[in-house]
């Protein structure tokens, strides 16, 4: 009898060792539960912040362009904040907040260019009153710690001149001649680009090339694809046309920030050693001129 309720008691003991490690596991286990689901919950709430100032940086952004188009003289520098409640986009005196949880931030920067009227970041150079450097910053905390997201960008008065005394479209239009050669035939000019320095499309309409050598131009290719040609029909005047004609090319667009080569201004005579002017007309009717030298290497 005492052998077999030493037994039992054993078992007794051996469940009561059981449950609680059961109990343990569970609340191990539990407790990762609720950590996962605390991290989840942090993630997706993150997500959802992240989502919500994508919005209102697209938001503000349109905001800032309105209020560039519609009021130039708004414009000046300083920290500012946005709002529409008179139905038009307006710049306040201080930074606003959205949904009482992000702060919104605008800073307005002027601009200056160098002598080659190339925007320069550090600062030197000729002040630009039609440029200006706009950036938007959202700032939010969650779960005690700061965020922000930033975005910036240049808006331009199409309707003053520029610090190189260009209007208009062709104010955003950089004609890079750094790269320029005669190709190996000696009848093609390469290498020049063509960059919009605009934060909107703008689209070249015409070009005018004046050179010191004989000959007529035959075609202009830009990004492998003849938008003049004097033969097939693309643009006009048709035929081979001499220096200092006005061309009316198939309608380029450029796109914000982007660069597009000229693959070559085509002639039917060698042009080796010949000083070029290219000027580019934009559909506004706005013009900006750049002058190659020789000598060129082919």
């Amino acid at each position: 009898m005492f052998t077999c309720l030493h037994i039992y008691m054993m078992s007794r003991g051996q469940q009561l060792i059981e449950v609680i490690l059961a109990l343990a596991i569970f609340f191990a286990v539990l407790s990762g539960a609720v950590l996962l689901y605390g991290r989840s919950l942090e993630t997706f709430r993150q997500t959802q912040d992240i989502s919500q100032v994508e919005l209102i940086l697209t938001e503000s952004a349109e905001g800032l362009l309105s209020i560039a188009l519609s009021n130039w003289n708004a414009m000046t520098t300083g920290t500012f904040g946005l709002t529409s409640q008179t139905g038009s986009w307006q710049l306040q005196g201080t930074p606003d907040t959205i949904n009482g949880t992000y702060l919104r931030t605008v800073a307005i920067s002027e601009v200056t260019r160098d002598s080659n009227c190339v925007i320069n970041e550090a600062g030197a150079g000729t002040s630009d009153p039609s440029t200006r450097h706009v950036s938007t910053t959202i700032s939010w905390t969650e779960y005690g710690q700061n965020h922000s997201q930033e975005v910036g960008t240049y808006l331009t008065d199409w309707k003053t001149p520029g610090a190189c005394g260009e209007t208009g479209q062709a104010s955003n239009l950089d004609i890079d001649i750094s790269l320029a050669k005669i190709d190996s035939t000696k009848k093609s000019l390469t290498g020049v680009i063509l960059i919009n320095n605009d934060s909107l499309p703008i689209t070249l309409d015409k070009m005018t090339l004046t050179w010191t050598k004989e000959g007529d131009i035959t075609y202009i290719k830009i990004e492998g694809a003849n938008h003049w040609h004097s033969s097939n029909g693309i643009g006009s005047p048709q035929g081979e046309q001499p220096s200092g004609t006005e061309l009316d090319l198939v309608n380029l667009i450029l796109e914000p920030g982007h660069s597009y080569n000229v693959d070559m201004f085509r002639f039917d005579e060698k042009v080796d050693g010949a000083t070029f002017t290219i000027t580019a007309k934009m559909i506004d009717g706005s013009t900006t001129t750049e002058v190659t030298s020789p000598p060129f290497v082919p």
